[in-house]
């Protein structure tokens, strides 16, 4: 029997997932048969759970538009699939051929495990969350709760695949009203000293308004703050005709509710110029640039999902 023509000829399809992966060393055949068997999991459980779906009626029409519409695919995570064991492996012609098996029944009863734990966790944070007070707390709670879910219905994915007993999804629609509640709740006053153009201070507020949150501008209470300091410091050398502006701007982000720091984000640089004033504006611009990648990512990262 081939198993690299035919993956089940080893396992029996009705016992296992398999599949056949290629590669210039057996690292990469290992690794392109995990990725071909969870993309097999990806293209058949969509059409399967369609199905399912349709033929239990015990998921809302509704819930499982929202989960699939979310996400153009289902991502499943190679080093994270559980169960995937390279089963076999050859080496023709100097290229290596790898097969991936996955026992079926272990891996449902793994799933069914972790849903069981991960729907427990889920309704711990809901039944944990208050009302929208302006503080970063519920925020993240909410944030948590939502991947959580996400995760949920991933993982209910492939239970179901492989189950003939079929869990059913969990709607993440209220989990993102109270987000989204949640976020317009803060309202952030962003102080910076040692910006003297006002650049860095509309570069933040920008960053916190893009994000959801709200920026104070007298006409609302601050719930927290977002403090940047700014220590500037001139730079030349002997016979370089360039004088440089060298900064270390400190960022931290105080919620104001529970008095407690949620963020702080630090970052140095320097830019050049014939002037002083034309290395600042300079600087000022890559600083503005940064905050806008860097410490947006850090924000985002954290408290939105």
């Amino acid at each position: 029997m081939n198993w690299e023509r035919d993956p089940y000829a080893f396992h029996p399809q009705s016992d296992y997932v398999c599949a056949v992966g290629y590669g210039s060393s057996a690292e990469d055949a290992d690794m392109n048969a995990r990725k071909e068997l969870a993309s097999l999991f990806g293209m058949t459980v969509r059409s399967t759970t369609s199905r399912t779906v349709m033929e239990l009626g015990n998921l809302e029409e509704s819930t499982y538009t929202e989960f699939f519409a979310s996400s153009s695919e289902i991502v499943v995570d190679v080093d994270a699939l559980y169960g995937v064991e390279i089963a076999k492996r050859k080496e023709p012609d100097g290229n290596f051929v790898s097969l991936a098996v996955m026992e079926k029944r272990a891996t449902r009863d793994y799933y069914e495990a972790v849903i069981s734990s991960d729907r427990s966790r889920i309704k711990a944070i809901e039944e944990s969350l208050g009302k929208p007070d302006g503080s970063f707390s519920l925020v993240e709670k909410t944030v948590e709760l939502i991947r959580l879910i996400n995760d949920l219905n991933t993982k209910v994915v492939l239970y179901n695949y492989l189950s003939d007993i079929k869990e059913t999804f969990m709607s993440v629609a209220d989990a993102k009203k109270v987000f989204d509640e949640a976020r317009k709740s803060v309202v952030l006053h962003v102080e910076v000293v040692g910006d003297e153009t006002g650049t860095i201070k509309s570069t933040l507020s920008k960053i916190f308004t893009d994000g959801g949150f709200a920026v104070s501008k007298g006409d609302l209470a601050p719930t927290a703050k977002a403090l940047v300091t700014i220590g500037w410091q001139e730079l030349s050398g002997v016979g370089n005709p360039f004088v440089f502006a060298a900064y270390t701007a400190d960022v931290s982000v105080v919620d104001l509710v529970r008095n407690e720091s949620v963020l702080v984000y630090t970052e140095t640089g320097r830019e050049g110029h014939q002037s002083i004033e034309g290395a600042k504006i300079r600087a000022e611009r890559l600083l503005s640039e940064n905050l806008s990648t860097q410490f947006k990512e850090t924000l985002m990262s954290r408290y939105t999902y």
